[in-house]
């Protein structure tokens, strides 16, 4: 399992942004494309996530910083679905919110990674850089004592 945090395919360098395609396209079985929803969805990011889907890669974006919807322990609902559902107007793709700084949702992102690993067969190889190693083996032999049983 490799995560790297690649430069944009927008880049200034135009050879950054060939290398991070072909990176991308050559060795990537999951793409994650962070959105900060201070900012929501630029016109760059959009050909960005085009660029993406022409590779045939699962893709997930991940909007993240929703925290800034959060006053004195409110929730602004009104932005967050705003916001939400623009990215899946624009993109075909419902966005999974969350906010690293304040652990919102953050298994959220953590369970959809792991149906596309498992849907690949590299759940077990994701399992040893994720934090939830201990819920993924012990999912994974009930659904193997499962199997056997039937």
């Amino acid at each position: 399992v490799i995560i790297a945090d690649t430069p944009g395919l927008q880049d200034i360098n135009e050879d950054v942004s060939k290398k991070t395609e072909k990176f991308i396209e050559k060795d990537t079985d999951i793409i994650l494309f962070f959105l900060n929803a201070a900012v929501g969805l630029t016109n760059p990011e959009k050909k960005a996530i085009e660029t993406f889907k022409r590779l045939n890669r699962s893709l997930i974006i991940v909007l993240n910083k929703i925290d800034i919807w959060y006053d004195d322990g409110e929730f602004n609902e009104e932005a967050y679905h705003q916001t939400i559902n623009y990215i899946k107007a624009e993109t075909g793709i419902d966005p999974i919110a969350i906010s690293s700084k304040k652990k919102i949702h953050i298994e959220l992102l953590h369970s959809k990674i792991m149906e596309l690993v498992k849907n690949s067969g590299k759940d077990l190889l994701y399992s040893k850089v994720s934090r939830y190693k201990e819920e993924i083996v012990k999912n994974g032999l009930l659904e193997q004592l499962h199997q056997l049983l039937r």
